[in-house]
């Protein structure tokens, strides 16, 4: 082990260097084993760094890293923090603190960042803009914070020291400064994203998930639309992006519509923005033509639910000679199919056995299946009732020819076959029940008779003279149960329809090649294998996936509300949240294989810290089963319990080697 000086724009960098033997090679080479420091710095700590650095080197064995290093720490039970004698000041900026705590979890989501090779594509791209500020360390920053301690831009920036990031010298402007250029390489970051993604860890887009949420803001106001006059003289207008549509929550605020796109593991895959009037089946096309263009994706099955799946999307998916798999309500079909649905001849059943306790308890709660009201006899802990699991049956419609657009935007007619599957579970159809039931007793407290929302709408408005003889001049109403829209309901409880245009090969089919095909004389989607109904099924239940990733960028991340207001800025927030939400499935489901959730992923990440006790020493405050787990997964070590100064130093670059290996 020996000392070596590196000169950098930076000054001068000190290293660990040792001798490694390559398999093949004659001689052994020199590689570097630890960043140390830059010599300006580390002369603030040792009177003389490079004599004391070679004295270490020397000390070192080879091959087996640093001995042992044990050090004595005195501690003064009466030593007081000293704020300087600064009287305290109603604002909160200026208020001066002493923080010793550090975040320390940021380091794992640090090597998958390296390994997706952010840094470079940053980099690369910075000198075009002619951008000063470390646009790495910026948008290192906003990703780690927005994972480990979600807040406004303003205060991420002020807690940067706690990331120990490095070079943090950039300013609250720069951070700002920065959204125009993150927005102009957004598209091009999740290309590149995709690319990484697909080499380093595998990615199958034969199956994309697609789905709308939107965000509010708490605004006075929706954005004007704006006139754009061109060099031409042609005027333009582009649409404000804060307008008022149909929010996720019930909200009466300005919204932005995002679509996104996700693979068959659950990762992103890209997402598109929309003004928030913009109706969700409207950004279903866009976002196609876009990842098709920009990921040059083919033979690809589109999977969606009913808000987004209209008959000119299906219609265009075929133009563009692709697959389909969408939802549609049993209750807005027409009346031959419900009738195909509920005639229950055709139908596969699945039995299974249940605990007797458990159906006891659902028949508590008022979730009583037909024909599940004659089993019984059975007690004990350990009894078990066999009941019917699933249900399903397919059939194949040609629903005419219908016009779409294709790529060149020319119309053309298509014709439509269609596999339809109807699929029933018992387990959506108890859970069906329970909430029905339970929202029935809260509207029966309700008392407001012309209040139609939720379990309302079972309640029939009737009116009556409570005073005989009269004329009616005093009426008065009350609620009574509607017992036909109830039954009406529960026929539904469980079903759910798909229809599709993916098809497997027939038994009696010459091999071909390929994976996939697309059958001009039909319109249907052929894999190279043999598919079932109930693999359909199985295809369009990873949709919840996408679904739990919006719960994870709204809740965990804290997307909503968003502060900032301008287009490019609101585009450059959605990009570090989607960055944020791939590093954490990344970690979940390629890393950890699936084993650990990413609610306990994001908890125990955000309560590794480490913090200064003194003597150059830092002391981890929190470690479990779970930071070990991620430690092995990544190449960090996230058991060790103290750290000298030197190593906190090393840990950026750590993260890097280990990324880069």
């Amino acid at each position: 082990m020996e000392l070596k000086i590196f000169k950098n724009k930076q000054g001068q960098a000190l290293y660990f260097m040792q001798s490694v033997r390559r398999p093949g090679k004659k001689n052994p080479t020199k590689e570097k084993v630890e960043f140390l420091g830059y010599l300006h710095e580390l002369q603030k700590e040792y009177e003389d760094p490079v004599a004391h650095f070679t004295q270490l080197a020397r000390e070192l064995s080879p091959g087996r890293g640093r001995q042992v290093d044990n050090r004595s720490l005195a501690v003064n039970l009466q030593e007081r923090y000293d704020l300087g004698g600064i009287p305290f000041s109603k604002e909160k900026k200026d208020n001066p603190y002493i923080d010793n705590a550090h975040y320390h979890g940021h380091h794992p989501l640090s090597v998958i960042y390296h390994k997706l090779e952010i840094d470079q594509f940053l980099n690369n791209r910075r000198s075009k803009w002619g951008i000063k500020a470390n646009m790495d360390m910026i948008f290192k920053l906003l990703v780690f914070g927005r994972i480990l301690t979600p807040d406004s831009k303003l205060a991420t920036w002020r807690m940067r020291e706690r990331f120990m990031l490095g070079n943090s010298t950039f300013t609250d402007d720069d951070v700002y400064r920065s959204f125009p250029f993150l927005s102009e390489y957004a598209s091009d970051l999740m290309s590149h994203l995709h690319r990484q993604v697909k080499a380093v860890w595998g990615r199958d887009t034969s199956l994309l998930f697609y789905d709308v949420t939107n965000f509010y803001f708490e605004v006075d106001g929706p954005d004007r639309d704006r006139v754009v006059i061109d060099e031409w003289g042609q005027e333009t207008v582009v649409p404000g992006l804060r307008k008022r549509g149909v929010s996720k929550e019930g909200r009466r605020l300005p919204i932005v519509q995002m679509g996104l796109f996700m693979d068959r593991e659950g990762l992103p895959v890209t997402y598109g923005m929309f003004p928030g009037n913009t109706n969700d089946g409207s950004t279903f096309l866009p976002m196609v033509r876009y990842a098709k263009e920009e990921f040059e994706l083919d033979k690809v099955i589109y999977v969606a639910d009913m808000g987004v799946s209209g008959g000119t999307n299906i219609c265009n998916i075929l133009a563009q000679r692709q697959g389909y798999i969408i939802s549609r309500s049993t209750r807005m079909v027409d009346v031959p199919t419900q009738e195909w649905i509920f005639d229950q001849e055709g139908y596969e059943q699945t039995l299974g056995k249940i605990a007797a306790h458990e159906l006891a308890e659902q028949r508590a709660l008022g979730a009583l299946l037909d024909g599940e009201d004659l089993i019984g006899g059975k007690s004990g802990a350990k009894a078990t009732v066999k009941v019917p699991l699933s249900r399903i049956k397919w059939r194949q419609q040609v629903t005419g020819r219908r016009t779409a657009v294709d790529e060149r935007e020319g119309k053309v007619k298509v014709e439509v076959n269609t596999i339809q599957i109807v699929f029933w579970s018992r387990k959506y159809a108890v859970k069906a029940k329970i909430e029905r039931q339970a929202a029935l007793e809260r509207a029966k407290r309700d008392r407001k008779v012309f209040n139609t929302h939720g379990a309302n709408k079972y309640f029939k408005r009737e009116a009556y003279d409570p005073r005989s003889g009269e004329l009616y001049q005093h009426i008065e109403f009350s609620k009574a149960l509607d017992r036909d829209a109830i039954a009406e309901d529960e026929r539904h409880d469980g079903y759910y329809l798909l229809e599709t245009n993916v098809v497997g090969i027939d038994k009696k089919e010459k091999p071909w090649e390929g994976t996939a095909r697309f059958r001009t004389y039909d319109q249907l989607f052929e894999l190279n294998r043999t598919v079932t109904a109930s693999d359909i099924v199985d295809m369009y239940r990873g949709l919840w996936e996408i679904e739990e990733s919006f719960k994870i960028t709204k809740s965990i991340l804290a997307t909503r509300p968003m502060y900032v207001r301008m287009p490019h800025s609101i585009e450059a927030h959605l990009l570090t949240c989607f960055v944020s939400l791939l590093l954490l499935r990344i970690l979940e489901v390629k890393e950890l294989r699936g084993a650990i959730s990413h609610e306990r992923i994001v908890d125990s990440l955000r309560r590794a810290q480490l913090v200064h006790v003194g003597s150059n020493i830092y002391m981890s405050t929190f470690c479990d089963r779970v930071l070990e787990r991620i430690g092995i997964a990544t190449g960090i070590d996230m058991t060790k319990k103290y750290f000298s100064k030197q190593d906190v130093r090393s840990l950026n670059n750590l993260t890097k080697q280990v990324g880069q290996q």
